[in-house]
């Protein structure tokens, strides 16, 4: 084995940094410069990011995602009160407009398509996503998972029609621009996920 040197990279120094969030982002461009660093991150071996930067083409991508309720600054709430509230406090309609007016909040939407269905795409998707993700930290942007136009089979396939790709799967949905940073998702400790 070749003895190596550790880089200290932009994106290994983002890695703590990174977060996703279910926030409202600002709604301003990104430059030029940025998007081509987004674009050459989230591409890789099969795997392309399709960057979706027009307001007309970001406003027809209206759907949404879920995460931890304080990344999206709603409260937490135990899960015996949550579950009793739940019902009460959301409908299809108020989720809709809220999704909504988060896509329309973004400067962009990243789409990641691999070439192939199989395996072995799925997960240069996800390690193009998380390179993007790294670049995105590092240049001081937000991003937020948009999956629900990939979830489905019939909606995935309108989806790709949709963003005219001749050949490819969308496996993921990005949204990202400039926002607040959020409290933390909880995690548990390294010793308590290792084998």
């Amino acid at each position: 084995m070749l003895p190596t040197v550790a880089l200290r990279t932009p994106l290994f120094e983002a890695i703590p940094h990174r977060q996703i969030t279910g926030a409202d982002f600002d709604g301003q461009p990104l430059s030029s410069a940025e998007l081509r660093l987004l674009e050459a991150a989230g591409s890789g071996p099969g795997v392309r990011v399709h960057l979706l930067t027009g307001r007309q083409a970001i406003g027809a991508v209206c759907k949404g995602d879920g995460l931890f309720s304080a990344c999206t600054g709603k409260p937490s709430l135990p899960t015996w009160l949550g579950c009793a509230i739940f019902p009460l406090v959301l409908s299809e309609r108020k989720e809709n407009e809220r999704y909504t007016r988060q896509i329309r909040s973004s400067a962009g939407i990243a789409v990641f398509v691999s070439q192939r269905d199989d395996q072995w795409h799925w997960i240069e998707a996800g390690r193009a996503f998380q390179r993007c993700a790294l670049q995105a930290t590092a240049l001081g942007v937000r991003t937020s998972h948009l999956n629900q136009p990939v979830e489905v089979a019939p909606i995935r396939a309108g989806f790709g029609r949709f963003l005219g790709l001749a050949g490819g799967r969308p496996d993921l949905v990005i949204r990202f621009g400039r926002g607040p940073l959020m409290p933390r998702s909880l995690r548990r400790p390294v010793d308590a996920v290792l084998v």
